[in-house]
């Protein structure tokens, strides 16, 4: 299956507050190095549960990668936002819903597709495989990987 996807997945830039190399290039969370764990954690609990689902891991990576795409803030990614990051015109078109030449953070989000790849690292950020991240195996998985960010 082809992935030309408008978003990669950002668990690494999520927890790190770094960037993700992908196929597109870099991309970096909108989120400074003084974030906290917390107060990310808090962002991505959306149901305030005290975990983070494979469903919210996927929302809140959509909702990083948008903001990434959506250079001008204006809301929306145009065609000449996604093709200044190396996207395709073809990925554009699938994410584009309604056709109207733009896609919407609800258009993207609402792609089974995004979420799941934005879902990808779950897996191994779940060390317990319970089905839910804790705020212990998110620090355990930024510790990790905080070998690599530059």
């Amino acid at each position: 299956m082809k992935k030309n996807l408008l978003f990669v997945p950002l668990a690494f830039a999520f927890f790190t507050g770094g960037c993700a190399t992908t196929p597109c290039g870099s991309v970096c969370s909108s989120v400074s190095n003084s974030a906290t764990l917390e107060s990310r954690f808090a962002l991505f609990d959306t149901n305030k549960d005290g975990f983070i689902s494979k469903e919210e891991l996927g929302a809140g990576n959509a909702i990083d990668a948008f903001n990434h795409y959506d250079t001008n803030n204006d809301k929306v990614v145009s065609l000449t936002e996604w093709k200044a990051l190396g996207g395709k015109a073809d990925g554009f078109k699938r994410l584009d819903l309604n056709h109207d030449g733009k896609i919407t953070l609800d258009e993207a989000k609402s792609n089974p597709k995004v979420v799941e790849t934005l879902s990808g690292t779950f897996a191994v950020i779940d060390a317990n495989k319970d089905g839910k991240i804790t705020k212990k195996e998110a620090k355990a998985y930024r510790a990790t990987r905080q070998l690599f960010t530059p």
